[in-house]
């Protein structure tokens, strides 16, 4: 289970979270040069969310907050609304140190506790 809270100064931002792909790095399963995920590949993206909070529990915002999550067994996105809000991933398998990828388009910045 790991807490995301965001905080997003900006009017447009989004976040996803994925399984790392083969960089030449030989992770388990990888082809180098792999760009895509198979059945190899560990379900890091699999799971949960909840507690998802937003700048008000009524606002439009916090809706397309909770209802823009994207999600594979391998990567999950959401928009991440102005203000400050979070949302809680409940992992359904364990996921080693250095083995997902974290990436934001827009201003804000992300705590992530564990």
């Amino acid at each position: 289970m790991a807490k995301f809270t965001f905080s997003n100064p900006s009017g447009s931002a989004f976040f996803t979270m994925a399984t790392a792909l083969d960089t030449g790095s030989g992770f388990v399963g990888a082809t180098e040069g792999s760009s895509s995920y198979d059945s190899t590949f560990s379900l890091y993206g699999s799971g949960s969310f909840t507690s998802f909070t937003g700048s008000t529990s009524v606002t439009q915002q916090t809706f397309l907050f909770k209802d823009s999550v994207v999600q594979s067994n391998y990567i999950w996105s959401c928009v991440v609304p102005p203000g400050s809000s979070s949302l809680t991933f409940n992992n359904a398998v364990t996921i080693p140190s250095g083995r997902v990828l974290f990436v934001g388009t827009g201003e804000f910045e992300v705590d992530i506790t564990v």
